[in-house]
């Protein structure tokens, strides 16, 4: 007797609903006081559930020097279930100035996830992460308070809005396009290798942007053993 194609579905997507929800503090990110299921998390968790019924789709609605505009469709058996769209803009903040339409895609991604339900407890609102914290300076970049139980959050003061801002700037000519120094994997882990601070430095003080930043390195790094036949 075979399984009813919809059931399977059903149990498969409540499945993902149910690991997200199970999952421990530890492996989320604390954002303004709330804990927060990477957009990465959300979708390893949704392929292992899903595989292949399902199909998660990014298209450009506009992009010139100023803006991108993208919408991000999650598919099941070709069917659209769930879609909706992020925008960012060039130069706003030290992610977009070299990724933006990285960044915008995973922002629609995680849009269209959450939109779906695949969230994962408590959660930042989309203005709080998607389209705002990852984009402001670090004058503007605000850092919860070390007590985990507090919700008061106090301003990055000017030494560690320096800090971060250094770190950042570190993984620009890694994660850059068009002016990147790395050219294979070696070269990509060794350059990390001596960067290991200002990665724990923007982890500890802006983690949606360490979050962007690693899905980067991440899609570099495939990309150089995809080139090399590795």
């Amino acid at each position: 007797m075979s399984l009813n194609p919809d059931n399977e579905i059903q149990n498969s997507i409540l499945n993902v609903y149910k690991d997200i929800a199970n999952l421990e503090d530890r492996n989320k990110v604390n954002i303004k006081g709330k804990l927060y299921t990477t957009v990465a998390t959300r979708v390893e968790i949704f392929r292992r559930h899903m595989g292949t019924l399902a199909s998660i789709t990014t298209n450009i609605v506009s992009i010139d020097d100023h803006k991108v505009v993208v919408k991000a469709e999650i598919s099941v058996n070709d069917k659209v279930i769930s879609s909706d769209y992020a925008e960012e803009y060039r130069g706003d903040g030290y992610i977009n100035k070299t990724s933006a339409l990285e960044n915008c895609c995973t922002s629609a991604i995680g849009r269209a996830l959450a939109a779906l339900g695949v969230i994962g407890g408590e959660y930042a609102t989309s203005n709080e992460v998607d389209n705002a914290i990852n984009n402001k300076a670090p004058a503007t970049v605000k850092k919860v308070a070390k007590n985990k139980d507090s919700s008061t959050e106090e301003l990055l003061s000017d030494e560690d809005q320096k800090k971060l801002e250094k770190a950042i700037t570190d993984f620009t000519p890694v994660i850059s396009e068009r002016n990147r120094i790395v050219n294979n994997v070696k070269e990509l882990n060794d350059y990390l290798i001596g960067k290991k601070e200002s990665r724990d430095v923007i982890k500890n003080l802006d983690p949606h942007t360490y979050e962007v930043i690693s899905e980067k390195i991440t899609a570099i790094r495939k990309q150089f053993k995809s080139e090399q036949g590795s």
